[in-house]
Order: structure tokens, then C-alpha cells, then sequence
């Protein structure tokens, strides 16, 4: 019984013992035989307060102390099972446990509460366009069919909307994929410069709408070693953002630099810009800066930033953007470059 080592125990045991056997000592003196019975008084007093005090006490703190060490086991500064009974202990490591639990709980709370913004996002995500679609092929089964220029003007705003219900779809899955540790990476060897060509001409037609000139800059060659359909999802989204959010007659471009063992692409645009207050946030699923302007510049899901920071954070690299008001905004990342070395250490990985 560790409890009845207790300083504490001890001490109280011994005082009340003395106590108590002279007073019982000095009632009986006369029929005592002198010290022999003041030791057998004290004695038998000793054990009785001991036994109590552990029944009473102890025995209950003894094993709040048991389970607060396994507990704390991996988490107390020191090593619990190295200290004997302490009370003072015990209230140190109970207050951390506290600590810890409503730190624990605050994250609970947090997860709830993003759950049900997600699901409320989501939600109202899907609602638009699925209220589009029906709406049209409602009106043209009531009669509008019959008209020629309705009947493919409202087809075509059907199709636009069920294209905007696929890319949600579609990053919804990319999304879950990501919370399940489902995102694998397959790094190949490529030309980066050529990638970003390609995504350039993927996008010319949205680029030729608002007028604005996309300019590749910086190296003519720049051979990476990373994911090729993830980089060109993350380069297509980021342009494509730079191309939406822009001036008219404006530009965007993409710009590589060669640095020791990386590659850094930037994508700058001379747009709209994002404020301060949103900055932090803009990587949050589901999160528009102007919900208003992002509605009117086309399908977007809220969730493509929120996408690409896990794609370019799997490449054990940072998305990082700067942007001011009215001058445009920059995105920067880095790929490791193709070489025998990260080629090793992605194997190893």
C-alpha cells in the first residue's frame, strides 16, 4: 500500500496515536503498570488510526493516483511511475488532464461546427444548379420546346448548369479522397514549361473572352519530378482564377525560376486582389471572397484553393499568396527538380 507510506498518513497516524494514549494513560494511571501500557496503548492506536486513515482517505486517493499515472503515462513532463504517493502530484497532473480534456473538447466542438457548415455548403452548392436544370427542362416539357431558338437556348443553359453539378461532383470526391488519405501521389519526370503551354491552351478561349494576354516567363525548360495531373489541375485552377478575377484587357502569367534543387512558379495577375481579412481564409472549402462576383464570373465550387494547397502540401511543398487591392494577386509554389537524388528520396518515401 503505497498510501500508507505517506508522509501525511504517517504523521497524522503518530500524533493522534500519542495524543490518545496519554489521555487514556493519564485516566488510567492508577491502574496502569507504568510504561509498558502507555506503549501497547500507543501501539495499538498507531495501527487503528493507520488502518482508518487508508480506509477513510487513502485507499480512494490511492487509486485516482493509479489512473492519473496511467493516464499520463506518455503525456506528463516526467515519467509518473517514477514518483511515489503525493497528493501534490496528483493535483498537478489532474490540472493538466483538465487542461487537456477541455482543450480536446474545443476541438470536438470546432469539428461539429465545420461539419455542419460543410454539409450546409455542400448543400447549398448543389441546389443551384440542380434548380437550374430542373427548371429549364420543366419549362421546355410545359410548351416551350415547340420554339426552336427557346429550345436550344434553354438546352444549353441545362447542359452549362449539369457541367457545374460535375465539377462539384468531382471535387467533392477529390475532397473526401483527401480526408481518407486516399491522395496518392505517381511522380513522373516532366517539362514544367511545357505543361504550363498546355494549360495556356486549354484556357485561351476564356482568356480571349475578357481580352486578357497570358504570358509565359523565365525558364525555357524547366524538368520537374512531381505528380503531372495534379500540377496541371493546380496550374489550371490557379490560372484560370487569375483569368476570372481579372481586368479586362489585363494579363496573367506564369513565371518559373530555377532555384538550388527546386523549381518556383509563381501565377500573378493584375486583378481585383483580395483584402487582407480574406487572405488567411481564401484556402477554406467553399469560401468566396465576393460570393456575389464569384456567382457572376461562371460555375465555381468554393473548393479549388482548398484543393490545390492539399495537392501542392503532398509534394512536401507550400502554396503561399500576396495580393493587394485593385493591383492583383500571386500564387507561389516549389516542385523538386528531375534529378537521381529526388528520385531516391520519393522511392524512400
Amino acid at each position: 500500500m503505497a498510501a500508507t507510506n505517506n508522509r501525511v498518513s504517517t504523521i497524522f497516524s503518530l500524533a493522534a496515536s500519542v495524543i490518545s494514549s496519554l489521555v487514556l494513560y493519564i485516566g488510567t494511571k492508577s491502574f496502569s503498570t507504568g510504561a509498558m501500557f502507555f506503549l501497547v496503548f500507543f501501539a495499538a492506536y498507531f495501527v487503528l488510526f493507520r488502518v482508518l486513515h487508508y480506509v477513510l482517505v487513502f485507499r480512494d486517493l490511492e487509486l485516482i493516483w493509479e489512473n492519473v499515472r496511467s493516464l499520463r503515462r506518455e503525456k506528463s513532463p516526467h515519467n509518473p511511475f517514477d514518483h511515489t504517493f503525493s497528493t501534490k502530484w496528483i493535483d498537478d497532473e489532474v490540472k493538466l488532464l483538465i487542461k487537456e480534456k477541455a482543450t480536446e473538447i474545443g476541438k470536438l466542438k470546432e469539428v461539429e461546427q465545420f461539419r455542419k457548415d460543410f454539409l450546409g455548403n455542400v448543400a447549398h452548392e448543389l441546389r443551384t444548379p440542380v434548380f437550374g436544370i430542373q427548371g429549364y427542362l420543366h419549362t421546355l416539357l410545359d410548351g416551350a420546346a415547340a420554339d426552336e431558338a427557346t429550345r436550344q437556348r434553354f438546352l444549353e443553359k441545362a447542359v452549362k448548369n449539369a457541367d457545374g453539378l460535375t465539377a462539384i461532383i468531382e471535387d467533392l470526391i477529390t475532397i473526401s479522397r483527401i480526408e481518407t488519405n486516399q491522395l496518392g501521389i505517381d511522380p513522373t519526370a516532366f517539362d514544367l514549361v511545357e505543361l504550363v503551354d498546355d494549360v495556356f491552351d486549354s484556357l485561351e478561349y476564356q482568356a480571349e473572352k475578357k481580352g486578357i494576354h497570358m504570358v509565359r516567363k523565365g525558364l525555357q525548360m524547366a524538368l520537374v519530378y512531381a505528380d503531372y495531373q495534379k500540377i496541371k489541375q493546380v496550374l489550371t485552377n490557379l490560372v484560370s482564377n487569375s483569368l476570372k478575377y481579372g481586368m479586362d484587357g489585363g494579363s496573367s502569367s506564369v513565371s518559373l525560376f530555377e532555384l538550388k534543387d527546386k523549381v518556383m512558379i509563381e501565377v500573378a495577375d493584375n486583378g481585383i486582389g483580395i483584402s487582407k481579412d480574406d487572405l488567411p481564409r481564401i484556402f477554406e472549402r467553399f469560401y468566396r471572397v465576393d460570393k456575389n462576383r464569384s456567382r457572376n464570373q461562371g460555375a465555381s465550387t468554393g473548393l479549388g484553393l482548398s484543393i490545390v494547397k492539399h495537392f501542392i502540401e503532398a509534394h512536401n511543398s507550400e502554396i503561399k499568396v500576396r495580393s493587394s487591392l485593385g493591383k492583383g494577386t500571386i500564387f507561389s509554389f516549389t516542385l523538386a527538380k528531375n534529378n537521381d537524388k529526388t528520385r531516391q528520396l520519393s522511392m524512400d518515401l
